[in-house]
């Protein structure tokens, strides 16, 4: 067994699993069949899913049969069967980017400040109109960061409620400072496990047919069953992503432009999770100090531009 009583959850070794019991254990996926391909950014992977934003449900998936290993033994995993769950995964990813279009919102405000000071007329104008945006961004993220979190700041009384009001609200115009967090609030991505992800899964230990078809050189060729991690009483095998399974939002795809190498996006993955471990969560009352002192600016802005048109 593996983990702490702080924040790893206790997994079992594969080999030393016995029939019938339930188990929850951590290896590398290992394709048993022929390979998908994702829609979206045309990975080859065992399973994939398409979400939207916010949603806990996937609009569209296909999965494989894959074997999952740990160096002790290997399980059979039916796609048919799996849940994959990167609720946990997807706030911590929304969390940190929201504290990183946080810090980059302050320092364009900070900067929009200093040149009120010294502009007018059209300039003036522009710059306000630039801050009011801002702002209006900054409520948006607010509103995203309190959802992450599982709590309701905006938009009505339940989760479902503030996740529509997310969606209806989303800024129409991206500027650069707070665009990530739009673009996970409300854009379309893919969830994929690939041969050779590290994953957590959990289910109970069963022996079954292989199934026909299996890719030669997967184990089991000679034999008519194997071990299985199954669904057990509750209908599906939970999977959690772990390490370079984490899920990411696809990287804008231009028209025409191949799709990139595994190798690549291995690099980025293991990157993105690094640094996703490195960060931490913005200090909320910090932040709530920041929108209501952007919101009091605006204010005052306004008001002066109403006593200038009337002088």
């Amino acid at each position: 067994m593996r983990g702490s009583a702080d924040d790893e959850p206790i997994t079992q070794r594969i080999g030393a699993l016995e029939e019938g019991a339930r188990a929850r254990v951590e290896g590398v996926v290992r394709a048993a069949a022929a390979p998908l391909r994702s829609p979206l950014l045309d990975r080859a992977c065992v399973y994939w899913e398409v979400r939207a934003g916010l949603g806990d449900a996937p609009e569209r998936r296909e999965a494989s049969v894959f074997w999952l290993e740990d160096g002790t033994g290997r399980l059979l995993v039916r796609g048919d069967a799996i849940d994959v769950d990167v609720r946990a995964q997807r706030a911590q990813e929304i969390l940190t980017t929201v504290a990183s279009d946080h810090q980059a919102l302050s320092e364009a405000l900070r900067v929009i400040k200093e040149d009120l000071k010294r502009a007018g007329g059209a300039e003036a104008k522009r710059l306000q109109a630039r801050r009011a945006q801002l702002a209006g961004v900054v409520t948006f993220l607010l509103a995203v960061r309190a959802h992450a979190r599982g709590k309701v700041h905006l938009g009505g009384s339940t989760l479902a409620q503030q996740a529509r009001w997310i969606e209806a609200n989303a800024p129409k115009e991206r500027p650069a400072e707070g665009a990530a967090t739009i673009r996970m609030a409300v854009d379309r991505y893919e969830v994929v496990l690939a041969d050779g992800d590290r994953v957590v899964a959990e289910g109970v230990v069963a022996t079954e047919p292989v199934p026909v078809g299996l890719v030669p050189g997967g184990g089991y060729r000679e034999q008519p069953t194997a071990r299985v991690l199954g669904p057990g009483s509750s209908g599906l095998v939970r999977v959690l992503g772990v390490g370079a399974s984490r899920p990411e939002p696809p990287e804008p795809v231009r028209a025409g432009a191949p799709p990139a190498s595994r190798g690549a996006r291995s690099g980025k993955r293991q990157g993105r999770a690094g640094g996703a471990a490195a960060a931490r969560e913005p200090d909320p009352r910090r932040f709530e100090r920041g929108v209501l002192a952007t919101l009091v600016l605006v204010a005052l802005a306004a008001v002066a531009a109403w006593l200038f048109a009337r002088a």
